[in-house]
């Protein structure tokens, strides 16, 4: 954090970043947001409603490139506000990685299934090569 970073078309932004300058600046956010179309980004400070900044969504939040997006247009400076783990992206992967694993009855079903199919596979092969060999 606090590192200058400039940005142009076609680079990735390397940590979440608040512009400070931008020229014709947009970026496509589709992996956070889910729009299909590129932000245009601004300088402007942005109204903080409730008085926290992280209430804010992040589509809204438009003067911040954040880590892990493309630059569509344009080009821009901004300073690094978060790297790493606590960027937005690195949050919600944090959070994909939290996510139990849990097997329903269909799984659970499949599972006994491929065991059983597996032990009469391996009697006839046995009961195979015993029979060739003794005959």
């Amino acid at each position: 954090p606090g590192d200058v970073v400039v940005l142009s078309l076609g680079d990735r932004v390397p940590a979440d970043l608040r512009m400070f300058e931008v020229a014709n600046l947009a970026c496509q956010e589709a992996m956070l947001t889910g729009e299909s179309v590129p932000i245009d980004k601004v300088t402007n400070a942005i109204d903080i409603a409730g008085g926290n900044p992280q209430a804010t969504p992040l589509g809204d939040r438009r003067n911040m490139c954040f880590s892990a997006t493309l630059v569509a247009q344009g080009s821009g400076t901004g300073i690094a506000t978060t790297t790493g783990d606590n960027t937005e992206i690195g949050t919600i992967n944090a959070l994909v990685s939290k996510v139990e694993k849990k097997k329903t009855n269909v799984l659970k079903q499949i599972d006994t299934v491929s065991k059983w199919l597996a032990f009469f596979i391996s009697i006839t092969a046995v009961i195979t090569f015993l029979v060739a060999k003794f005959r």
